[in-house]
């Protein structure tokens, strides 16, 4: 046998390996300090060449394993694409270079991402980079390390993707979330009887935020959920020097039992429509009439198998109890509709600017033993500084407007005198709901 390898196969070797071999750089030494010991008296050589592979394969790979870019060294190069437009979706050519970026750094995202980055059609640029970090931290950024929470937010502001850093680390006189963890599982036990540190029962979301109290000044706290697999569990609000916010804390909300969804385990591709659905109820384009007529069709299978974890799933599965459809022929357009809606909601005193800060919604709908209408709903959007504008009293929560698709006429208007349990969907509440409303749309 040949005592070495040519420069061919040493080449084929590298190749066909490479791409399998753990980083270990250590190995290299090991292996070169083994040849050396074992080589006096044996009988069977090392072959040199077989130690110059093995030893090239290894500075090879940590040299691969180095040259690979983390999530956030991916999301913060994204960004600064980002930045180059003041639109807040990609363009093509935006999106293609994020494309490159992403393959070439082996990010895994979430099925629902990459469908965005295949069919390259309206895709938010805050979403991307979200589902960025979501390769490595997991689906709910509140469970993520408070460090990359507090990153990625300045990281938004710092490329013009979000006005106010409001994830925040905790400053010198301000308790640790170690602290701050002791109390909240203190809190817990004494007032409920429950552990919370049983981490097969619970899933544990900490932050720790900037807010705003009822006056609309700004402070900090410290923000826990500890939720069970049914969606249920316990939520705790702490001060920075570690006074409890007893109002704001206490067992998180669960519907009633009779709402409880019953199905088998979500398949793979429910999954990815719930996952696409969590962004999809955050953006005001989805909110037509032709989207909401289409919602329980497309969605419906998967919202039945779906055990709600949370007001967000909560929010989906009421929103396919609602029995939207589409205009008859002879009604109004959803455009006339409008029309008239805004008119109307002028008339009882709202402004351009009060439209501006919200999020919009024009759906019909159908209930059994009633006449058809159009519902056309602003309601503020979610974030301190949107939201203080309702503290300070300076305009309403939101308001709903319905519409007779016959004629056009105002059937009711109904203005919204604060948040309700799903403040963050333009769709609720509405008359109909189950939940009691503080403020009735």
């Amino acid at each position: 046998m040949r005592e070495e390898l040519n420069r061919e196969e040493l080449q084929a070797a590298v190749e066909m390996t490479l791409s399998g071999l753990p980083d270990d750089p250590y190995l290299a030494r090991k292996v070169m300090a083994k040849a050396a010991e074992d080589a006096p008296g044996m009988k069977k050589k090392m072959r040199t060449g077989l130690v110059i592979v093995i030893a090239l394969l290894t500075v090879l790979a940590a040299a691969v394993a180095a040259v690979l870019l983390s999530s956030k060294e991916v999301a913060k190069e994204a960004a600064e694409i980002a930045q180059e437009s003041g639109e807040n979706t990609w363009s093509e050519e935006e999106l293609s270079r994020v494309r490159a970026l992403i393959e070439d750094n082996n990010i895994v995202l979430p099925d629902y991402a990459q469908e965005w980055l295949e069919s390259g059609d309206g895709v938010y640029k805050e979403e991307l980079l979200l589902a960025i970090l979501k390769s490595e931290y997991g689906f709910y950024p509140a469970t993520w390390p408070i460090d990359v929470q507090a990153w990625f937010d300045e990281l938004l502001v710092e490329n013009g993707l979000k006005d106010e850093v409001l994830s925040v680390l905790p400053e010198e006189g301000e308790i640790t979330e170690e602290e701050a963890t002791e109390i909240a599982v203190k809190y817990v036990a004494d007032n409920f009887g429950a552990d919370v540190t049983d981490e097969e029962k619970y899933l544990k979301y900490v932050q720790y935020m900037r807010t705003e109290d009822e006056e609309g000044n700004i402070e900090k706290r410290w923000a826990f959920a500890f939720e069970d697999e049914n969606g249920g569990g316990y939520k705790v609000k702490i001060s920075p020097q570690g006074e409890m916010i007893e109002e704001d804390s206490g067992e998180i909300f669960v519907p009633e039992p009779t709402a409880a969804p019953a199905g088998p385990t979500l398949a793979p591709d429910a999954k990815a429509q719930i996952d696409a659905l969590y962004f999809l109820l955050r953006e005001e384009s989805f909110y037509t009439v032709e989207n909401l007529a289409a919602y329980r069709d497309i969605y419906g299978a998967a919202l039945d198998a779906l055990a709600p974890r949370g007001e967000q799933e909560w929010a989906m599965k009421k929103l396919a109890e609602i029995p939207y459809a589409l205009p008859e022929e002879g009604e109004i357009s959803p455009e006339e509709a409008f029309d008239a809606a805004e008119a109307a909601a002028k008339e009882a005193g709202w402004s351009d600017e009060w439209m501006g800060l919200c999020m919009k919604s024009v759906s019909y709908r159908e209930y059994p033993g009633e006449e058809s209408v159009y519902r056309v709903c602003w309601k503020l959007k979610n974030g301190d500084e949107y939201r203080k504008l309702f503290h300070q009293g300076e305009m309403p929560f939101g308001i709903a407007v319905y519409v007779n698709p016959d004629d056009g006429s105002i059937v009711k208007v109904n203005e919204m005198d604060g948040p309700d349990q799903f403040d963050f969907v333009p769709e609720f509440p509405d008359s109909h709901d189950v939940e009691a409303p503080i403020g009735l749309g």
